[in-house]
């Protein structure tokens, strides 16, 4: 995950404290309901199992492009409101810190629940254009044209070519080409001055 997609998912309202015991500064994730909760409630939502909640660390597991849209479109007090509008406040109507699992089971695994995430599901599509924040840069990929364009342009020219065996050489292969030439090129300037001499001197 980005840097710049964890920092949208943490201001989003609600996103500062765990979602069950407000427990501040959340590290855990629901990626189905898009919520943030601490560590201590995340092994209550783990208890549920994959197919009702699946949980993730914000800063130790990896995400899928898919995952961070969903959190990025979710919330915590999202969750609550919808829960809320369904006449469900009172299952978040608690001030205690310490949660149950049987709190947990009646926050997540209702029709309500299931309602919301498959909402949740369906607007996280719609949000391909927040794509920017999703994936870390990547180098661009050369296209076989440009290559072939590449190849063809310094053909015969490019100092990594060698015309006695019709191939490119790599980096090192070329620093051992450019010595063994220029120890040839100097023995030839060597023979060839030493015949001028012996020219001048019988001339």
């Amino acid at each position: 995950m980005t840097p710049s997609a964890l920092e949208s998912i943490r201001l989003i309202k609600g996103n500062d404290q765990c979602i069950d015991c407000s427990h501040p500064h959340p590290d855990w994730a629901s990626v189905t309901f898009g919520t943030l909760f601490c560590i201590d409630c995340s092994g209550k939502h783990r208890s549920l199992g994959v197919h009702i909640d699946f949980v993730r660390s914000l800063v130790m597991d990896s995400w899928e492009s898919k995952q961070i849209l969903q959190m990025i479109h979710g919330g915590n007090d999202a969750y609550k409101e919808f829960l809320k509008m369904n006449g469900l406040a009172h299952l978040f109507g608690s001030t205690s810190t310490i949660v149950t699992r049987e709190e947990i089971i009646a926050r997540y695994d209702s029709s309500v629940a299931r309602e919301y995430k498959e909402s949740l599901k369906k607007r996280a599509l719609g949000l391909s254009g927040n794509s920017i924040l999703l994936e870390e840069p990547t180098v661009e990929k050369e296209s076989s044209a440009s290559k072939t364009n590449r190849v063809m342009t310094g053909f015969g020219s490019d100092p990594t070519y060698d015309p006695k065996t019709g191939r490119f050489i790599d980096q090192s292969s070329r620093s051992d080409l450019l010595t063994n030439g220029g120890i040839v090129g100097a023995t030839v300037a060597v023979v060839a001055v030493v015949g001028y001499a012996i020219f001048k001197h019988y001339a």
